[in-house]
């Protein structure tokens, strides 16, 4: 059933589950800490390569602590990645689902040229190989070409949003501590003349003496 547009329709609804899940994934994952997370990882698994080569009681037990420390912290990392599916698995199922229902079974022609599969099936990567192009297509690959330009211009989008808000951090941070010397300088400046003027009242007093 279509209401205007099909090609509009299941563009639209694929940008609003690609924004919709954008805004779950950072409100649910902090990537900040899993960078963290991520990093520290790497120094502990080090640290057991160096341990294991020793073998004694000690290193052992270092070594035990440390993956004890590392599964602590998947964990931890874990928690956020699997609340945000869970979250975002209805926003996806119910996507499809009021796509196969509105436009199941029916052809129309994309605006832009499209790879044809044969015998396309997501858990099998040979059928991921185009046979051909073409305008002709169904809701799903539609959905899946709007879906993944979408992805691709928000992730963009944030990024650079990411490296201005760091370089106006980093340029905020260099005038301020440029204010804080212009104004010790200042500071230092008053103070040497508070003592010139000091210095010029006792010659004044003793030449009145």
């Amino acid at each position: 059933m279509v209401f205007v547009d099909i090609v509009i329709e299941i563009g639209l609804i694929a940008l609003v589950v690609v924004v919709v899940s954008k805004i779950l994934q950072s409100k649910m994952i902090d990537k900040k800490k899993q960078k963290e997370a991520q990093a520290k990882m790497k120094e502990k698994q080090k640290k057991i390569k160096e341990l294991m080569k020793k073998g004694d009681e000690k290193s052992k037990n270092e070594m035990n602590r440390l993956q004890k420390e590392m599964l602590e912290d998947m964990n931890a990392t874990m928690q956020g990645t699997m609340k945000y599916m869970l979250v975002s698995m209805p926003l996806f199922f119910g996507a499809f689902f009021v796509l196969g229902s509105l436009y199941g079974g029916m052809l129309f022609n994309a605006p832009v040229i499209l790879p044809k599969f044969q015998g396309f099936f997501f858990l099998n990567p040979f059928t991921w190989i185009p046979v051909g192009w073409g305008y002709e297509t169904g809701w799903l690959k539609w959905y899946f070409v709007i879906y993944l330009i979408a992805s691709i211009i928000i992730a963009i989008t944030l990024k650079v949003r990411e490296k201005v808000v760091k370089k106006g951090s980093i340029i905020k941070n260099a005038d301020e501590e440029k204010k804080g010397v212009d104004n010790a300088k200042i500071k230092d400046t008053e103070e040497v003349k508070s003592i010139e003027n000091a210095d010029e009242e006792k010659k004044g007093v003793e030449d009145a003496k």
